[in-house]
């Protein structure tokens, strides 16, 4: 059962990306590496649709974005007990953030790029 919350500044922007985990690590790992730094929402380790291996990522939303800043500067970089590497903690992108920017990439491709086929030549000749 979810609830929703009360939007405010301090719970807003609390979820984080985490790349390079070890694709034996399970969900409850992943929340027990984090929960040091803050009461976790949610959390996900993605994996494969066929196979059902993980793919080495995986989300966690903290309860207030302090927490989250906390994790990154705690995590990002560190290897966890079972790594070979170090893992990518970071701030997830929420879905406006990408819309923006897939527009400012359109915007900015050269004329070259936006027209296919002969289109492409005409835009040069401007």
């Amino acid at each position: 059962v979810s609830y929703a919350r009360p939007s405010s500044a301090s719970i807003r922007d609390a979820n984080l990306y985490v790349s390079g985990l070890p694709k034996t690590m399970t969900q409850k790992e992943l929340e027990q590496l984090f929960s040091q730094y803050g009461r976790i929402i949610t959390s996900r380790i993605l994996v494969d649709q066929v196979t059902g291996i993980s793919r080495g990522v995986g989300f966690i939303r903290f309860d207030k974005r302090i927490e989250a800043e906390e994790a990154i500067k705690g995590l990002n970089g560190q290897k966890p007990p079972g790594a070979t590497e170090p893992i990518t903690v970071k701030f997830a992108n929420n879905p406006s953030q990408k819309t923006n920017q897939a527009i400012l990439s359109q915007l900015y491709q050269s004329p070259n790029r936006r027209y296919p086929g002969p289109l492409a030549q005409q835009a040069q000749r401007f």
